[in-house]
Formats: structure tokens, sequence, C-alpha cells
């Protein structure tokens, strides 16, 4: 097997694991309620991550090659970790809760919105969004309304925390794009993590009855979601990008909104009707054209696609 395809394999594996915790979220909130899923979930891949950051530092230090971390850079970490996991943490919420209300398949599409909004939202920090980009939302925004409006104009409220959800995603990813230069990406996503659970456990003291919750029965779901969707699916993705083209990179990123809707139909038997479907498609076509180039798209399905690594 050729490290492209070794590559693109693990891509497919981390879209795959990411669409189906959809699943697994909307399990475990059978057992427990939304804010104690989401905080445990989000603890577990935070103490995942501090154990193979551990296990990196101890061989490290072995063969005499260990990261030194100034000041400076422990400053970068804190503030780089609380605003990633602040944002991380509320868009979760709203995506935790909206599945209460809304489908698995809605969610997975709807939360694809942030690709979308990344570039709008850029405009508020000097960068400029492009034709394309505005087309992109018009198109999504379509959409967005085949898959939430029932009569009139109306969505569910379910969708609409997951519109918020997405929103509040694309705030993260421009928070991350503006501090992961500066600082080690497992690292920095073990203390975004970090922030994100502790976030999470408040709403979850507050508002939820921890003494009738079934940990033993939300225990799985948890572990999926928590472990594989973050540290497992997060690895995977960082070694596939290394090795894959950029545009299958996107492709195959893509499909985790699509593995969101198969899971929701085959585990959990949520059929999506012809609108929610149509919805998902113009959505889905709007994150594909967001994200690829045009000359990537032809080189994509060009039958003299180079295999040689970019």
């Amino acid at each position: 097997m050729s490290r492209r395809a070794l590559a693109n394999g693990m891509l497919f594996l981390a879209a795959f694991i990411w669409g189906t915790a959809f699943v697994a979220q909307s399990l475990g909130m059978e057992h427990i309620g939304p804010f104690a899923f989401q905080a445990v979930r989000t603890l577990f891949g935070a103490l995942a991550l501090g154990i193979f950051i551990l296990i990196r530092f101890l061989w490290e230090k072995k063969r005499g090659v260990q990261r030194k971390m100034e000041k400076e850079d422990w400053k970068t970490l804190l503030i780089g970790g609380s605003l990633t996991g602040a944002a991380q943490g509320l868009a979760s919420m709203c995506q935790q809760v909206g599945i209460l209300y809304s489908t698995v398949g809605n969610a997975g599409f709807l939360t694809s919105l942030y690709l979308v909004l990344v570039p709008i939202l850029g405009i508020f920090i000097g960068r400029r969004a492009r034709k394309k980009d505005w087309a992109c939302v018009a198109l999504s925004a379509v959409g967005v309304y085949l898959i939430s409006a029932s009569d009139g104009l109306s969505a569910s409220k379910g969708d609409l925390l997951l519109i918020a959800c997405a929103f509040l995603f694309s705030v993260q990813i421009l928070l991350i794009d503006h501090f992961t230069g500066r600082l080690d990406p497992i690292s920095f996503c073990g203390a975004e993590m970090l922030f994100s659970g502790i976030l999470c456990s408040i709403p979850m003291l507050l508002f939820e009855d921890l003494s009738t919750a079934s940990w033993k029965g939300a225990l799985p779901p948890i572990l999926y979601a928590g472990i594989l969707s973050t540290a497992v699916a997060y690895t995977l993705q960082i070694a596939g990008q290394r090795e894959a083209d950029p545009a299958a990179a996107v492709l195959f990123m893509s499909l985790e909104s699509v593995f969101s809707m198969l899971g929701g139909i085959v585990v959990l038997h949520q059929i999506p009707t012809l609108k929610a479907l149509a919805g998902s498609v113009l959505i889905f076509a709007a994150v594909l054209a967001s994200q690829l180039e045009l000359s990537q798209a032809r080189s994509l399905f060009s039958k003299n696609h180079s295999e040689k690594p970019y």
C-alpha cells in the first residue's frame, strides 16, 4: 500500500469516527444529561491526550530530545487553550442539546456549516471573502431551509442550536488558526479539551441531577465519543494530512456529515425526508465548494492525477 493510499485511509477513518460519534452522543443521552455527557466526554479526551503527552515526554527524555517550553510558551498555551476551549465548549453544548430535538443526520450536516462560515467570519479580522464564499453561504442557506423548515420559515429548536453550534465552531477554527503556529498541536488540543471540559461541567453541576444518571450505560458512548473522536481521530487527521493530496483530504474530511446521516439511519432508524435529503446534498456541495479550488477539483477527478506527495 502506498503512503498516499494509507493517508487517505486515515482521513477516511477519522471522518467515519467523527460522523458516527453523533450516534454515540444521541445514545449516551438515553442515560445521562447532555451537559454531563459533554463534560465527561471532553475530560476523557483531555485525559487521553494528557497520557499521550506524558508518554511522549518520557520517550523524548530517554532519547535526550526534550521539548523546552519557555514562560511565554506556557502563557500562550494558557490563553490559547482557554479561548479555544471556551468556543469549543459552548459549541459542543449547543450541539449536544440540539441533538435532543433533532436527528443526528441534521446535526452532522448543520454542524459542517462551520466550514462555509469561517471565510465569512474572517472578514472581521481583516481577511477578504471571495465571491465564491458568498455563493456557498447562499447555497448552504437553501440547504438549511430544506433541512430545518417544516411549515413556513420556522425551524426546530434543535436545528437552531445546531446552527449556533456551527457559528461557534467557526470562531474556534479562527482562534486555532491564530494560535496553532506558536504551539505544539497535541499540547494545544489537550489544553483546549481541558478548558472545554471544565466549562461544560458548570451547567452539569447547576442544572442536572447526577444521582439519577446511569453512568454504566453511558460509558461506552462516552468512551467512543471522547477517546476515539478526540484523541484517535485527531491523531489520524494529523498523520493523514501530511501525505494526502489536499483536494482528497477535503473530500474525505467532508464525509463526516454523510457518516452521521448513515449512522442515524442504520443505528437509530432516523430516516430523512426527501426534503431533508435534498438540503443535506446542498450543504455538502457548499462545504466542498468552499474548501476546494477549481484546479484542485479538476485534479481530484482527473484520470491523470499525480501520485507524488505535495
